[in-house]
């Protein structure tokens, strides 16, 4: 499978003029994992074409190639040009080829076909911005990607810092209640931080929309060799319904998929906190 990346435009921050990847780089990762309860291995390369930041933002081509076809989706795609995909779930030290190194994390959900559904953690050196790996959480499937070879000047000596001050992005809802509506053919995504003790109240009308509450418990399965999972009782995967809960205190990303609806989704969100 062959795909060119997406043009990137992102607004621009402090960091923007760190990327140690520049136009003609080549990066390519081992992949690794389990389909169906089979283990499937693989190879993937990232070749940069173009890579333009600046204090204004950025724009990443390029081209990604696999060969283990086109199950895999294109959000594995789309993350290997953008190393803040999603939400920021913190930062940690990981073993690499090139040594331990100092990462990111975030986290992001890529629609799509259902067989493409995909939630997706990048791990991105915190001064280089160098994916170094990816995991990748499907509907029955689970891939790694380790970074193997780079075209890189001096990888060895990036991203070495001992302790960095990054913790996560999500954040507190600024609306408790709202009503959302959503086309047919899109997908949106929410990444909440929530106090213990919050109440939500939800509810769905649709026609093949799908609706996932994904609580931190998934999202540590998923990151350490899950499928894509949420949470069963507050998940709405056949088009419509209604629900309520008390939850614990911690992150919450909230999907809505209307990739496969019919007309629009409209749904009904109230979150009651805590006295």
């Amino acid at each position: 499978m062959t795909a060119s990346f997406a043009w990137q435009q992102a607004p621009a921050s402090e960091d923007e003029g760190r990327w140690a990847v520049q136009a003609g780089d080549v990066l390519q990762y081992d992949v690794a994992g389990h389909r169906n309860g089979t283990a499937v291995s693989g190879t993937a390369t990232a070749n940069f074409t173009v890579v333009n930041v600046t204090e204004y933002g950025r724009s990443v081509g390029g081209y990604f190639t696999t060969d283990l076809g086109s199950w895999t989706g294109r959000g594995m795609t789309s993350v290997l040009s953008s190393p803040d995909s999603g939400e920021c779930l913190g930062w940690e030290r990981i073993e690499t080829v090139y040594g331990a190194k100092a990462v990111t994390r975030y986290i992001s959900y890529h629609g799509g076909s259902e067989d493409a559904r995909a939630f997706i953690v990048t791990y991105a050196g915190v001064d280089s911005k160098v994916i170094y790996r990816v995991n990748v959480s499907g509907p029955g499937f689970f891939l790694n990607l380790d970074l193997r070879t780079s075209t890189l000047d001096d990888p060895a000596d990036l991203d070495i810092r001992k302790t960095v001050d990054i913790s996560h992005s999500f954040m507190v809802p600024s609306v408790m209640n709202f009503t959302s509506v959503s086309a047919a053919g899109t997908s949106s995504v929410g990444y909440w931080h929530l106090p213990d003790g919050a109440h939500l109240n939800h509810s769905m009308e649709s026609d093949g929309s799908q609706f996932y509450l994904v609580t931190e418990e998934n999202i540590e399965r998923m990151e350490h060799g899950g499928v894509m999972e949420s949470d069963s009782a507050m998940s709405l995967l056949n088009g419509g319904g209604s629900h309520s809960a008390l939850l614990d205190g911690g992150l919450y990303i909230v999907v809505t998929d209307a990739g496969a609806a019919v007309g629009d989704t409209w749904e009904r969100f109230e979150i009651l906190m805590p006295s």
